[in-house]
């Protein structure tokens, strides 16, 4: 979820990542975010919750053309969605396009929106201001998601990978299958918790700099933490404290959850923010005096559209000399940031993989 400001520049949807995606990036549709309440049973347990329980909502938007569909899922994000694909519309369950493989990047010419919104959200409200702002009725139906559900499909998919030379996540209860060697890290995480798993490009171009940069005492800012993954994985590099933040009460708790699973959970801290800088800046509102609101490293992997607005409250949370990671943009998109932060940070740096890109750069003296 981000806020109206920085939406029409979010990050635009990518037909050649389609193929990578769906519920939980998987094949079929595009997915922007993952809702962050998947939560899998054992948690739920923990909590006194049951996999029965309906944890989200899910609604199916169209038909949309490919420019309608790019343009309505940034601001269906913006409006209070927690996760956005984009599928070929099939109302008769036939295939019409063949997008993939062709080398180009495309979307299908009628599409469908597949949204997560959470229980409180004002559905009717959000489609209502999309169908404004593209001059006519969008078309939805709407289905309750029970956790059991999302439990099923994510823990049959979700399985150790390898980030790097020495980096691996792993889903929790397989840890066996993958034991850590010396030297090397690995990121032990509840399947379909929150965004950041590690499938994602944006994710492991964060982790691996993070890896090469973070050493012992580093204090690090993850801010869109989701997961936890990239603070989790700055404190198993040597980081002595991670600092987190998400706009989703249930990522906060997912992160801690997380924390807890690798034994790190004494050095992280997860608030829950507002979408929006006119929101209260999220350490202040938890009583961090002003001059503790610096850290070593700054990380964040969100859209384009809030890496744009809150640039002036990353560059504030960033040391002197600290590092900057941030991600979540597409290639193209990269220049843009890199030009956006470059007033306040050098040796400014741009890694790809897959046509996302991840910026990194160090906070002037």
């Amino acid at each position: 979820m981000i806020s109206r400001l920085g939406c029409t520049a979010a990050r635009k949807l990518d037909g050649k990542l389609s193929a990578m995606f769906s519920l939980f990036r998987r094949p079929s549709g595009l997915h922007i975010r993952p809702n962050s309440s998947q939560i899998n049973a054992a948690t739920r347990r923990d909590e006194g919750r049951s996999a029965d329980e309906v944890c989200s909502i899910r609604v199916r938007a169209g038909p949309l053309t490919a420019e309608e569909a790019d343009f309505v899922s940034s601001e269906l994000l913006c409006l209070g969605a927690t996760s956005a694909s984009v599928e070929e519309y099939r109302p008769d369950g036939i295939e019409r396009e063949k997008i993939f493989g062709t080398g180009k990047r495309k979307l299908w010419s009628t599409c469908e929106l597949v949204l997560t919104f959470p229980l409180d959200a004002d559905i009717p409200g959000a489609l209502s201001g999309a169908s404004m702002m593209v001059g006519r009725e969008i078309m939805y139906v709407q289905q309750q998601v029970l956790a059991g559900e999302w439990m099923d499909a994510i823990k049959q998919e979700y399985k150790p990978m390898q980030m790097g030379p020495n980096l691996w996540i792993c889903p929790a209860g397989t840890e066996s299958t993958h034991q850590a060697k010396p030297g090397e890290v690995r990121i032990i995480l509840e399947p379909g918790l929150a965004f950041g798993t590690g499938e994602h490009p944006t994710t492991r171009l964060c982790l691996r700099h993070l890896g090469e940069i973070t050493k012992a005492g580093d204090t690090i800012m993850d801010y869109g933490a989701g997961s936890g993954v990239l603070a989790i994985g700055g404190l198993l590099f040597g980081a002595t404290e991670a600092v987190g933040t998400d706009v989703d009460a249930f990522a906060c708790r997912a992160a801690a959850m997380n924390a807890a699973l690798n034994g790190v959970e004494d050095k992280f801290t997860c608030y829950q923010c507002g979408p929006s800088t006119d929101d209260p800046e999220p350490l202040e509102q938890h009583g961090w005096p002003r001059d503790k609101q610096k850290f070593s490293i700054v990380v964040a992997n969100i859209l384009m559209g809030p890496l744009t607005e809150l640039r002036s409250r990353l560059t504030r949370y960033a040391a002197p000399g600290a590092e900057l990671v941030l991600s979540g943009v597409l290639e193209e998109q990269a220049k843009e940031i890199m030009e956006l932060y470059s007033a306040d940070f050098e040796n400014m740096a741009i890694q790809t993989e897959d046509g996302w890109a991840c910026l990194t750069g160090r906070r002037k003296m």
